[in-house]
């Protein structure tokens, strides 16, 4: 994934989590992550898109990492435990 758009995920998903995404326009999120709108509108035709494509970058993510435990040695505890910890990470 090219590294702006992985960065205006990222970042985007940290300004939904503590703003609400219904208050986030399109401009104060360009405000905020330093990029201007035309960058923005470059990846996402809008907002909606913007949105859905945030919440696939984290569910991508999240079942990389579910993957990865398949590999894991130990108990399912121990695994349990792994998930809940990868959740508390991708949540916090």
């Amino acid at each position: 994934m090219e590294e702006k758009l992985q960065y205006i995920l990222e970042e985007s998903s940290k300004l939904f989590l503590r703003y609400s995404i219904k208050s986030l326009s399109m401009d104060d999120i360009a405000r905020q992550l330093g990029v201007s709108k035309k960058t923005l509108y470059q990846y996402f035709s809008d907002k909606k898109e913007l949105v859905q494509s945030v919440m696939k970058f984290h569910m991508e993510q999240t079942n990389r990492c579910f993957q990865n435990l398949k590999f894991t040695d130990g108990n399912a505890i121990d695994i349990l435990l792994e998930v809940s910890q990868i959740l508390i990470e991708q949540m916090g």
